[in-house]
């Protein structure tokens, strides 16, 4: 989060083809709703991710998945 709110303070450019992505890869959490500890830190650091921007899913062949912002 704090490396999206760095980014998130950038100068506008006068063309909007630029995009901002961040991957994050981790061990798979079964009993806690991984949307809404995203949703929780970007508050912290005063950052607004738009829900339907967010991609969570399971890498195959592994305990490990993975968040699109």
């Amino acid at each position: 989060m704090n490396d999206i709110q760095k980014i998130w303070k950038l100068k506008k450019s006068e063309d909007d083809l630029r995009s901002m992505w961040c991957l994050g890869i981790y061990p798979t959490v079964e009993d806690e709703n991984i949307t809404q500890i995203i949703d929780k830190q970007s508050k912290l650091v005063g950052v607004e991710l738009p829900k339907h921007l967010i991609q969570t899913k399971k890498i195959p062949n592994t305990s490990c998945s993975f968040n699109l912002l």
